[in-house]
């Protein structure tokens, strides 16, 4: 006699594999590591040797640092799910002895998007790496929406204040400063004073080619010293009243 024992059809198997062949995977996608990031981003511009730690959905980077820019961390989170269809959505951070920000971002893998919610603080002369004699004082920034296209800032909603300006070879500040953007689709800010030896009223518009333009009228408040007022040169000559006008491009 010949026994034969019941056993499960084959094709019975092939969505059970599948589907155990699928968990596997996803398992993989959820943990992937973020060192992958320093494998992909462009770390030239990079000084020090960071060290990630975490997974991509949720991960660091220590030591980093940008030129005369320290920072001790960099904290992220990113969406996995959208990922999987070519978006990135998450949460970004940084932080180190005189910087900070934070910002939530959505963008596509072609560089097309917005950060919101963004803010932060560093060193004026932070955005002067290449200045031999850089202007100092403190920038801090506040954005609602900031939008990019292929990785390049084109619109911006928010506000930017420059704290306790010093001109390189001057030993005075010349005050803090204000430039609001209040809607997306404004091209250029309101630049105003907020204390100091300056009275000052102009705006900072965004080129088409990139880079910045800022008007200024400026002139000396009656408690500015000859010190603050010998900085005013650069703005061009006086008139009767005191007012100086000047037109500078930055930022190419």
């Amino acid at each position: 006699m010949r026994l034969r024992y019941a056993t499960a059809p084959r094709r019975q198997w092939v969505p059970l594999t599948a589907l155990a062949c699928l968990i596997f995977l996803l398992l993989v996608y959820w943990q992937l590591p973020a060192s992958l990031l320093l494998r992909y981003l462009d770390l030239r511009s990079l000084q020090g040797s960071p060290v990630a730690s975490g997974t991509l959905w949720q991960g660091s980077l220590r030591q980093v640092a940008w030129p005369g820019v320290p920072v001790n961390e960099v904290r992220w989170t990113l969406s996995p799910w959208y990922a999987l269809s070519g978006h990135l959505r998450g949460r970004v951070s940084a932080r180190g002895p005189s910087t900070a920000a934070s910002a939530t971002f959505r963008f596509t893998l072609d560089g097309n998007g917005e950060l919101t919610a963004a803010q932060g603080r560093l060193p004026l002369a932070a955005l002067q790496p290449t200045a031999r004699a850089p202007w100092q004082g403190g920038v801090e920034w506040g954005s609602s929406r900031l939008q990019f296209s292929h990785w390049r800032p084109t619109a911006h909603a928010g506000w930017v204040e420059v704290h306790d300006l010093r001109a390189p070879t001057a030993t005075a500040t010349l005050g803090s400063f204000r430039a609001d953007w209040d809607h997306l689709e404004d091209t250029q800010g309101r630049v105003r004073e907020l204390s100091g030896a300056l009275k000052l009223r102009g705006s900072l518009q965004r080129l088409p080619l990139g880079g910045y333009q800022l008007h200024v009228e400026v002139r000396p408040q009656p408690a500015a010293t000859p010190v603050q007022i010998a900085t005013l040169a650069m703005f061009g000559p006086a008139d009767a009243t005191g007012l100086r006008t000047a037109t500078l491009e930055f930022g190419h």
